[in-house]
């Protein structure tokens, strides 16, 4: 053959790359000040997209593209089980799942294009494929591709104060956001907000799925009956639907407001941190290896302008949203 002349592709086995697999069924979703594009080709994974991201309302025209997400139900055997837990992992813009031989999906951070092929197994087990594949694609993206902060916080609302409850796993955080949201709070979210958007600094997050460890029902006797679920990371939790437990107990975004950081301690009380203090102690949730940007640090100085806190919590939860209570009355005076 001569040099530079062109060459025939050899063709391949059907199904060898997966080219049979395309999405049947497209559908724009909100995600929270977001456009998501969902493409599937299964309309369990439509009804499950529907059900994670339509609280957040109508879908509205954005200045930017929208994410996509491609999500592809494969057709391996329907006995085919996926890992038990799912295996994250970055590498520089890429994001990768696994949770199994059939079972896989990577995200281009920065371009804002996710892609999964699941199996009939993991679909027929829908908190699973919500939770662990959809969504964690989904808010994965909103930071490197849309500049959104994400941080390791809790947020509720009384009235139209926000409130931010930082700390590290084991903290606090989530028991005390359903302790207040049980005093007539509203929820944002109970471990993790995305600090973004349009018109002004506004926290997201996902309130309808509140996570508690177990020994919570001592605290709240009515989750006595929720058997503990394996999450993730490993550990047991306790999977509340909010919404239903407390009606007009959630909402999915708020005005940025002050920031409290949780430490147990033998008194309770609330106390200003310096500007200095407060930065060294606030750490943005970023496990990327990319996109970290100028807007990125505004938004994080932001935080702290708004007010940064130390909450010594020394009681039992109810007790704390008491705290809470007296905090935020002093703040409106």
């Amino acid at each position: 053959m001569a040099r530079g002349a062109s060459r025939q592709a050899k063709a391949l086995p059907p199904n060898s790359l997966l080219e049979q697999l395309v999405p049947t069924i497209s559908r724009e979703f909100p995600l929270m000040g977001e456009s998501l594009r969902v493409e599937t080709n299964d309309k369990r994974v439509m009804a499950a997209a529907h059900e994670l991201f339509s609280r957040y309302g109508d879908a509205t025209p954005a200045a930017a593209e929208p994410l996509v997400l491609r999500l592809l139900v494969s057709d391996e055997p329907a006995g085919a089980v996926p890992g038990e837990r799912p295996v994250f992992r970055t590498q520089g813009h890429l994001f990768t799942i696994v949770l199994g031989q059939h079972d896989s999906a990577v995200a281009d951070l920065v371009r804002g294009y996710a892609f999964a092929i699941v199996s009939p197994a993991l679909v027929a087990d829908g908190w699973r494929l919500r939770h662990q594949v959809m969504a964690a694609l989904a808010l994965g993206m909103l930071g490197p591709a849309r500049g959104y902060l994400p941080l390791h916080c809790a947020c509720v609302v009384k009235g139209d104060r926000s409130v931010l409850l930082h700390g590290p796993s084991g903290a606090g955080k989530s028991t005390l956001a359903y302790a207040a949201a049980r005093r007539g709070y509203r929820m944002v979210s109970e471990d993790a907000v995305q600090i973004g958007g349009t018109g002004g600094a506004r926290v997201w997050g996902v309130p309808w799925q509140l996570l508690l460890l177990p020994d919570a029902a001592r605290f709240f006797p009515e989750l006595a009956e929720l058997e503990p679920r394996l999450q993730a990371n490993g550990k047991l939790k306790l999977g509340v639907d909010l919404e239903s437990l407390l009606p007009d107990s959630t909402t999915p975004s708020a005005p940025l407001g002050p920031i409290l950081l949780l430490e147990r301690g033998a008194a309770s009380g609330i106390t200003r941190l310096s500007s200095d203090e407060a930065v060294a102690r606030i750490e943005p949730a970023w496990p990327w290896q990319t996109g970290w940007t100028t807007g990125h640090q505004q938004r994080l100085d932001e935080v702290v302008a708004r007010g940064a806190y130390r909450f010594m919590m020394s009681g039992d939860p109810d007790a704390m949203s008491r705290v809470l209570d007296e905090f935020l009355f002093r703040e409106e005076r």
